[in-house]
């Protein structure tokens, strides 16, 4: 009616008879509507067409983060920072709002162009968000199945660890520039073996960044190490600490 163009995300049919899935995939909208931020793709509708769970949201023009990986490979710090910056503060929000996203990733970043050429990173996806003050049996967070990426995933979410906090996302954030300034995931080498990938993230066993690019600052990778600590405790008290 409004003649606006806009994104709909729909659900796969083959998920439409697993109640969790779909139940997760509405809560995305209703938590992604909550949580108004210029960094956070703007969510304005939940329904159903054609039978299909479907989002509305505003429609972007860009790329992925990884997308930009992909094609430059590793990135001037500089350059990190200035993409990053804004998301981390895009999460820090919605943690001050209760919601942990649990699904950082570079393909979770998007780079929208504005209508003036400039890029405005933002955050996608909370479809498998928590929030933190929910019910602890709840079972869309809590099933059985474990929801994430395997390669981004704290040590913590690995474990199923029911008390993840937005320290989690923290260490996502730390996976994610980690790969920007090397061009490559902490734990390439062990491939898509999810056993062996829980093993490494959990005892902590990765290359640092110097070591697979010398250019980065030192102080950089201190930072990129800090936030992923194998401990919460030992990570930036919040993201906006870390930013």
């Amino acid at each position: 009616g409004l003649d606006k163009r806009v994104a709909i995300k729909t659900l796969r049919k083959r998920f439409l008879d697993d109640e969790v899935v779909v139940a997760r995939f509405l809560r995305e909208g209703q938590l992604a509507s909550r949580i108004r931020h210029p960094n956070i793709v703007d969510v304005t509708d939940v329904g159903m067409m054609g039978g299909l769970p479907c989002l509305v949201m505003e429609h972007l023009e860009g790329e992925s983060f990884s997308q930009l990986i992909r094609r430059e490979g590793k990135l001037p710090v500089d350059r990190i920072v200035d993409i990053l910056l804004p998301i981390i503060a895009a999460v820090d929000f919605a943690h001050d709002h209760g919601i942990v996203h649990r699904d950082l990733k570079p393909s979770n970043l998007y780079l929208s162009r504005a209508w003036n050429g400039e890029t405005v990173p933002k955050v996608l996806d909370f479809g498998i968000s928590k929030l933190v003050h929910e019910a602890q049996e709840s079972a869309l967070t809590t099933d059985s199945a474990f929801v994430g990426t395997p390669h981004y995933a704290s040590p913590e979410l690995m474990r199923a660890d029911k008390q993840a906090d937005g320290r989690s996302d923290q260490y996502s954030m730390g996976v994610i520039l980690y790969e920007a300034a090397t061009g490559v995931r902490p734990f390439m080498e062990i491939g898509n073996n999810f056993v062996a990938l829980a093993m490494a993230i959990c005892k902590g066993e990765y290359p640092p960044a110097r070591d697979r690019n010398p250019a980065i600052p030192t102080a950089f990778d201190t930072v990129i190490k800090r936030t992923m600590s194998l401990h919460p405790e030992d990570r930036f008290l919040t993201m906006r600490d870390l930013g």
